[in-house]
């Protein structure tokens, strides 16, 4: 059976089990800003592992890892979580629910900090995952590799879904050699075109740079008095000010690069076509920061590895349902689906 011939067959499962939602909760602010409220699936008193993955500028990664008791007989959800993770130290809400529910149904799990995230901002010097590591999850999942960790499936939500996708649209073909699948919820895929999307709803654009001002605040902290401009950073008004300012921290040799030239680098969405393990792509069309038009374009949709579910409602990363449906374990529905693709695709190639 082909790579398309699979997808076909799950999608027909999943294309039965949409996101159903009352008018009520249809909103996108609703769904973007208070989906964090909604109870997910937990399994009390799950305590992680923490190891570390080592970079080749010194800074670390951490993983936290949920193993079954005979982890080589099971396969592994990496999980990315999204941009909340640079505005304190709390885990990820998504990747919190996507690793119990995971770990529920019989699957190793690690969460996968970012460079910087949450509690580990004291692991690089590194603003976020920036050109410098562009490669981090790459060398993440060797490492898992080297574990013994032979079926593993890469799951992202927002930034961490960006993530994934440029990890695997890098490496092509390649990707085979670490990973059978992908999941990305919400996904921005082109920062220049996003943040020309975000502007369009204020409060996300005010939040966003907020977030990117927040990691500067939280390194000022840490880092030798003087290595950040506080002032500086609060004169800048815009999210175009803010990478011009700081993206010569990033990690690109070049020093004269422009802010376009420097997003082209960086850019998922070209790699789009190249990817070549299974990959699942929920974004809803009313998503308020990652726009839905890139994964309508004939390139993507033709590509026999790529399965996308666009949704009318469902905000940004929000996707909760009224009810639980479909005999899921929480209203999470995109949560849910991500999972539900693992469980149909790990079968077909088990």
């Amino acid at each position: 059976m082909t790579p398309k011939d699979k997808l076909h067959s799950i999608a027909q499962t999943l294309a039965s089990h949409p996101f159903v939602v009352p008018k009520l909760l249809q909103n996108p602010h609703f769904q973007t800003l208070f989906a964090r409220l909604v109870p997910s699936f937990t399994i009390p008193n799950l305590k992680p592992e923490r190891k570390y993955i080592h970079l080749p500028d010194g800074s670390q990664l951490a993983a936290d890892c949920f193993f079954q008791k005979e982890r080589d007989k099971h396969a592994t959800v990496v999980v990315l979580g999204g941009f909340e993770g640079y505005i304190g130290k709390e885990v990820s809400r998504f990747a919190k629910g996507i690793g119990d529910k995971a770990y529920h149904f019989g699957l190793n799990v690690i969460l996968l900090k970012q460079r910087g995230e949450g509690d580990t901002i004291h692991l690089t010097k590194s603003l976020f995952t920036t050109y410098v590591g562009l490669n981090d999850v790459k060398i993440a999942l060797e490492e898992f590799v080297h574990w013994g960790l032979k079926k593993m499936y890469l799951v992202g939500v927002s930034y961490g879904g960006y993530l994934s996708l440029l990890t695997i649209g890098r490496l092509g073909e390649k990707a085979k050699k670490y990973i059978l699948g992908t999941v990305a919820v919400s996904p921005h895929v082109n920062m220049l075109d996003s943040w020309k999307h975000v502007e369009k709803h204020s409060f996300y654009d005010w939040w966003l740079l907020y977030a990117y001002k927040n990691v500067v605040r939280r390194r000022a902290k840490l880092d030798n008095p003087g290595t950040w401009d506080i002032k500086e950073l609060n004169n800048i008004k815009t999210k175009r000010e803010f990478m011009e300012t700081y993206m010569h921290t990033f990690g690109y040799p070049k020093k004269d690069i422009t802010l376009q030239e420097y997003n082209e680098k960086i850019d998922a969405e070209a790699l789009l076509p190249q990817i070549q393990v299974p990959t699942f792509i929920i974004n809803a069309y009313d998503d308020p920061i990652s726009p839905t038009e890139p994964y309508t374009k004939p390139v993507v949709q033709n590509n026999p590895y790529i399965l996308t579910l666009l949704t009318k409602h469902g905000g940004h990363g929000g996707f909760v349902t009224a009810k639980k449906l479909y005999r899921d374990l929480d209203r999470h529905w995109a949560q849910n689906r991500a999972i539900e693709f693992i469980q149909l695709f790990d079968r077909r190639v088990a």
